[in-house]
């Protein structure tokens, strides 16, 4: 009896090691399985690893003798800067309107509108976020109708992007006629997807000193970098 004692305890052990073992081992084929069938999967298309470092050639000189109107769609202070190396350049007269409206614009005149929203940007244009949307959307329309050439940019990086920004920035990018982006203002692939979903012409600036080289891209001033 005393033998007993000591040696079932023992005894239970090894099961208890014998049934872990068989587990663990079922485990990883069940793994190995779901591994190898997924495998068989076509590749599916996935618009995150698309990029865009070719400027669009159908734009090259687009702002050349027509009338080009600079706003804010979200009325963010990114417009600030822009019109700084706009001015700086001095490739093309303009006329500024963060609140243009999309009736006062000509036809044939192409509209950049910086796009990136705040909400004290908003209070501080007496603007609600539906008001916004509503100008946007009347933009897109006049786009669409082929009325007015509609550049849109996203230069403020991720610290314009957020559920509100969103919101503007899907409506514009996906109806304008071009679409200009930094790369870090897309970690997440939001932009990219919208672009592509929507099959809108568009180039990623690898950084914000490159502004100057679209403009002059716009303006016809270099080709393609150049």
């Amino acid at each position: 009896m005393i033998y007993l004692k000591k040696e079932l305890p023992h005894i239970g052990k090894q099961k208890s090691r014998i049934i872990v073992l068989i587990g663990l081992g079922f485990f990883v084929l069940v793994a190995l399985a779901l591994l190898i069938s997924s495998c068989d999967e076509p590749p599916k298309n996935n618009p995150i690893d698309i990029t865009f470092d070719v400027f669009p050639s159908e734009f090259l000189g687009i702002v050349k003798d027509k009338p080009v109107y600079i706003t804010s769609i979200g009325q963010a202070i990114d417009i600030e800067d822009f019109l700084i190396e706009v001015d700086y350049l001095n490739l093309f007269e303009y006329t500024h309107d963060n609140m243009l409206q999309p009736e006062d614009v000509p036809a044939g005149a192409v509209v950049m509108a910086i796009v990136g929203c705040s909400i004290k940007g908003l209070t501080s244009a007496h603007l609600t976020l539906e008001e916004e949307m509503a100008r946007s959307q009347a933009f897109m329309t006049k786009t669409k109708n082929k009325e007015i050439t509609f550049i849109a940019w996203h230069i403020g990086g991720m610290a314009r992007r957020g559920s509100t920004s969103d919101q503007i920035i899907e409506t514009v990018f996906s109806g304008a006629s071009l679409d200009l982006f930094l790369t870090y203002g897309d970690s997440d692939k939001f932009l990219t997807n919208i672009v592509v979903e929507n099959d809108v012409p568009c180039y990623q600036i690898d950084y914000v000193g490159n502004i100057g080289l679209v403009l002059k891209l716009l303006a016809g001033e270099v080709n393609n970098g150049q």
